[in-house]
């Protein structure tokens, strides 16, 4: 997964078809060969995503210098936890992304044996199409799975250490685990290289205002917080979702 600071407002899709490209279609004599690859142009502008704090009074914040710092800090957090929700889960309706998971055309893994061997499966899913995992995404419950495996379910494993699972850099069949609980239990992600996209403004904007029911008369005012982002899956078949538990 990558992210691309900027106005990006269009993708470029790869098609299912250039999985197919070594099937050369034999030309006559002095031709070249021929490969079925084709891309599909998809606009995909950025999307506001924001959050706007409680009426707070101004001599309060006046009197406490770090409490202006703090709320927007909070309101950062806030709007960060939104879109890593909206990257992974977003439905595409209305101003909501299309998350990953949402995107036509990613691979399905199911259960098989426990969440270890899943995995394990998903990779060699990619490695059989030529893609390359960079990275798996966990809800933190079923790293904590993963890691309290007994060790008779890690054997046969290729890492240094015989094992599959590195609790001290956090890695998994030898890829870094990314632990995000947006994900929702049950449910990993083995992303390839370059497959997923994340286009943003590059920063969150900070706005204070009293333009808000009667908050000037109240001498109160509040804290926005927005960013511009979008996400975009331009190779689907190389992003496996994972069934992590039965």
């Amino acid at each position: 997964m990558s992210c691309r600071p900027g106005s990006c407002r269009r993708s470029i899709f790869s098609s299912d078809k250039i999985q197919d490209h070594w099937r050369l279609r034999q030309p006559p004599p002095g031709l070249a060969s021929r490969s079925d690859v084709g891309v599909t142009s998809v606009t995909n502008r950025l999307r506001v995503v924001a959050t706007i704090s409680l009426a707070l009074d101004h001599f309060v914040l006046q009197d406490n210098t770090n409490l202006s710092a703090f709320v927007g800090e909070e309101l950062v957090y806030a709007v960060r936890v939104a879109l890593e929700n909206e990257i992974l889960n977003g439905d595409g309706t209305g101003e909501h992304f299309t998350g990953v998971l949402s995107t036509s055309g990613i691979l399905s893994q199911s259960f098989s044996t426990n969440a270890l061997t899943s995995m394990r499966k998903a990779i060699t899913s990619l490695d059989g199409q030529g893609y390359t995992p960079s990275v798996i995404v966990l809800h933190g419950n079923d790293w904590e799975a993963i890691e309290c495996l007994p060790l008779t379910a890690t054997a046969g494993a290729t890492d240094t250490r015989g094992v599959p699972v590195d609790p001290v850099s956090r890695r998994l069949w030898g890829y870094p685990v990314v632990i995000n609980n947006a994900l929702g239990a049950k449910t990993g992600l083995v992303i390839g290289d370059g497959s997923v996209v994340v286009d943003s403004s590059g920063q969150f904007e900070t706005k204070w205002t009293d333009a808000v029911d009667d908050d000037i008369l109240r001498n109160q005012v509040r804290c926005r917080v927005e960013t511009r982002a979008g996400v975009s899956v331009v190779q689907p078949s190389a992003v496996v979702k994972v069934a992590t538990q039965a």
